[in-house]
């Protein structure tokens, strides 16, 4: 019989996971910051006459969600060069590494004293 279930040495609820034959899934849904930090965490399994087993699980980051954020160095301004900058994050504000975005910018010109010019 299992006793109980631990990330990183911290036992989880029983509402975080559930068991089948031979198998432990662990469930984010739950809110549970061991398991909606990516990263990699120690799982160990305390069982009545089988002691504990442990297995290193890899918690990937999720796709990228609405938790994403796009910001740009300042305002623009005249012949400058400014930098975006873009962050992908899941639903748990995990940060996706290597996401391609693709960005698109409008400009308003909202004030008639600063019109552009064109320059040939």
């Amino acid at each position: 019989m299992i006793t109980a279930v631990k990330i990183n040495g911290t036992s989880l609820a029983v509402a975080d996971y559930t068991i089948t034959a031979g198998n432990l899934r662990l469930k984010p849904s739950n809110a549970n910051a061991l398991l909606t930090a990516s990263g990699s965490k120690t799982v160990a399994i305390d069982a009545t006459d089988y002691g504990t087993a442990t297995v290193v699980q890899v918690i990937n980051a999720g796709a990228p969600t609405a938790n994403s954020t796009a910001s740009i160095s300042s305002a623009l301004t005249l012949i400058t060069t400014k930098t975006v900058t873009l962050t992908a994050k899941d639903q748990y504000n995990n940060l996706v590494a290597g996401y391609n975005f693709k960005y698109d910018a409008t400009i308003t010109d909202a004030n008639a004293t600063t019109d552009e010019k064109l320059c040939n």
